[in-house]
């Protein structure tokens, strides 16, 4: 046995020293297949896609910009790489759990007077640019309160802070809120006009109160800063209901030519969206930040433990840079707010009254809403009106149409409202005791 192993060994060894010797692999060959085998090991279908393209398996930089600023980024994304002369190879998306499997990716439409934009909320897009390969994930997850968290995943072979400052910078140039309107959640505000200071009927004074504290601001505000005054501002738009205020919101975000932020109390009511507004702001400055209804979440103090209020007096004059922010925010009840806001400059420098108009004023309103109206019956009906807001005059005007509607014989033959004393007195008797602030009367 033992001699029949010897030579069964001596031939295996004659046998091979016959063959060929095999080619010696070099050792960027050798270790290319190694990570080859090893990539194709990772168990998650997208970490294997990221890693095979990239050559290489790579722990991705995240970033959290914030939900807004993450869905321009997105909408951004594939011009920044066209600027920078590469391209986007390939988009997709996996279900979560297991092995998963690929999916179509999760974009979102958005509609504005400029035409639609699209951004990714859940996906994988792979870039090849000039010098190198780029992998991007869009993340959406919740978190506690059941609010929405985006999160952005830079996978590259080089630094993924430049590649994000340049994507940024980019994208602050070229986002579809650039110089519009939107809510404080990123929705645009499209109106079914646009409104000018031709609108609204104001004292003079304080129109130009107004259009100082905020439009010359707004372009001067890098040869101010340059001479010791702080690069932002803050007005707060005080009176009853139904006296301009959020028409003045709406005549700004029309007319100043930079990104309008409209916050509504829904949109703050959590630190984290506190946050959230003043960070997109900062990101999209030079902007306009309106808080409709400041009482509703910065009552006093003394009479509330709102979390959200101290969040948002240390986002207005904290640690953060606000430069470039005008923050404005209207009351119906300025002496509930609290006073380390309405009397705080560095928060909100100002207070703007917006009082109900005088005789003047509502003669000038109720002209511009009854065209065609003869002298004396504009006079008569401003007279009769006192103490009315604009909202309320607005009222008048609609209940004195309807009212010559229906008795069929109050509207002459170019279609101008017949003015009559008659009508001015049931119109006005007929509002009467529903002429109160709150009733009826949803503009401010």
């Amino acid at each position: 046995m033992l001699a029949l192993a010897e030579t069964s060994s001596v031939a295996c060894q004659s046998d091979l020293a016959s063959l060929p010797s095999p080619r010696r692999s070099s050792d960027i060959e050798t270790q290319a297949l190694a990570k080859l085998l090893k990539l194709s090991t990772i168990p998650v279908p997208s970490c294997r896609m990221v890693a095979v393209f990239l050559g290489e398996e790579l722990d991705g930089n995240r970033f959290e910009p914030g939900c807004m600023v993450t869905r321009l980024m997105s909408q951004c994304l594939e011009g920044f790489v066209h600027e920078s002369g590469g391209e986007v190879v390939y988009t997709t998306d996996y279900e979560a759990g297991g092995e998963g499997k690929e999916v179509t990716p999760k974009y979102r439409v958005v509609a504005t007077e400029a035409g639609t934009f699209r951004h990714l909320d859940d996906g994988f897009v792979f870039i090849q640019l000039p010098d190198q390969r780029v992998a991007v994930e869009f993340r959406l997850t919740h978190f506690g309160g059941g609010e929405l968290e985006r999160l952005i995943q830079v996978y590259m072979a080089g630094e993924s802070q430049l590649f994000f400052r340049r994507w940024s910078a980019y994208t602050r140039q070229h986002h579809y809120l650039k110089g519009r309107a939107a809510f404080a959640d990123g929705e645009p505000i499209i109106h079914s006009r646009r409104y000018t200071w031709d609108d609204v009927v104001l004292p003079e004074r304080v129109r130009a109160m107004l259009r100082t504290h905020i439009e010359t601001f707004l372009a001067h505000t890098p040869q101010l800063r340059a001479v010791g005054m702080k690069g932002r501002r803050g007005l707060i738009l005080s009176g009853p209901p139904g006296t301009g205020k959020t028409l003045v919101g709406k005549v700004l975000a029309d007319t100043l030519g930079v990104t309008f932020l409209w916050v509504l109390p829904r949109h703050v009511r959590s630190q984290a969206q506190v946050v959230e507004i003043l960070n997109a702001g900062r990101f999209l400055s030079p902007a306009v930040i309106l808080f409709e209804d400041l009482d509703l979440f910065g009552e006093d103090r003394d009479t509330s433990r709102s979390y959200v209020l101290g969040e948002l007096m240390n986002q207005l004059d904290g640690v953060s840079e606000n430069d470039g922010l005008v923050a404005i925010a209207t009351t119906n009840r300025l002496e509930v707010v609290e006073r380390a806001l309405r009397n705080r400059p560095g928060r909100f420098d100002r207070v703007i009254e917006l009082g109900l108009p005088n005789l003047n004023a509502r003669r000038r309103l109720l002209q511009r809403l009854l065209t065609g109206a003869e002298e004396s019956e504009l006079t008569q009906l401003a007279t009769a009106t006192d103490g009315y807001s604009p909202a309320q005059l607005e009222e008048v005007v609609n209940t004195m149409h309807l009212l010559a509607a229906e008795s069929g014989e109050k509207i002459n033959g170019n279609g101008v409202l017949r003015i009559t004393p008659d009508l001015v007195e049931r119109t006005v008797g007929e509002i009467g005791g529903q002429r109160k602030p709150r009733i009826g009367f949803g503009l401010k």
